[in-house]
């Protein structure tokens, strides 16, 4: 823009800078959590711990796996409107026998699915935070006596 057109700009859009919305990580990753804490004896966010200090056979990791993006600027210029995915890894401990060492418990693994999804959408309008569009991704063995399940939504916000 012109300098004269730049400095007009401004003026008209100061207040609109100073209202930008700041979006908070963790308000997100609150939200996720407290949805799903009632479901399972353990729920860690970003990552699962190597060890555990007690014995569970189910737990869940809430993960946000992609980048946030603006996607709608509000009449005063602030940006108010973001998206991202969320993924609710469900993990279940395998049923080992003898023969079987890595078996799914596909009954405790078929039960958490289902309270999931029931969550949806998964709204806190203190934050202004909604989980919607859940998506499943089939069961897959980790390798170390665990299966899991991913379920992927859609996050978004309003202010």
């Amino acid at each position: 823009l012109p300098r004269k057109d730049f400095a007009t700009f401004n003026s008209r859009h100061e207040n609109s800078y100073s209202r930008l919305k700041m979006i908070r990580i963790s308000d997100y990753m609150q939200v996720a959590y407290n949805a799903v804490k009632p479901l399972c004896e353990k729920v860690f966010l970003k990552d699962r711990p190597k060890s555990v200090d007690q014995k569970t056979d189910c737990y869940i990791v809430v993960d946000m796996p992609s980048y946030i993006s603006n996607r709608e600027i509000d009449y005063s210029g602030s940006f108010d409107y973001y998206v991202t995915t969320i993924g609710f890894y469900i993990f279940v401990r395998d049923k080992v026998t003898s023969r079987h060492l890595e078996n799914i418990d596909i009954v405790m693994m078929d039960e958490l699915l289902k309270q999931v999804l029931a969550l949806f959408p998964i709204a806190d309008r203190e934050k202004g935070v909604k989980i919607h569009r859940p998506r499943v991704v089939v069961s897959n063995s980790d390798g170390d006596g665990w299966h899991y399940t991913l379920v992927s939504a859609r996050m978004t916000t309003y202010f």
